[in-house]
């Protein structure tokens, strides 16, 4: 996902399982690209398949979505 350019120049991708534990924080600036490489940010181990939700912030600009990861 491409963040819009943000006034504070940060930006963040947050990914959260079905129970709202968050399994990703990806941070990067405005107008970059955000990518999950699919590893739980705990464990570093691949996350289940299933449904996910994000979250993409970047200054006043709010996004979320879904996302199906299948192995």
């Amino acid at each position: 996902m491409v963040a819009p350019s943000a006034t504070d120049g940060q930006a963040q991708l947050a990914v959260f399982d079905l129970s709202g534990r968050r399994v990703a924080l990806i941070l990067g600036r405005g107008g970059s690209t955000l990518v999950w490489d699919g590893r739980d940010e705990r464990t570093r181990s691949p996350a289940c398949s299933g449904i996910y939700f994000y979250r993409l912030e970047a200054g006043d600009y709010r996004r979320e979505g879904k996302i199906a990861v299948v192995r």
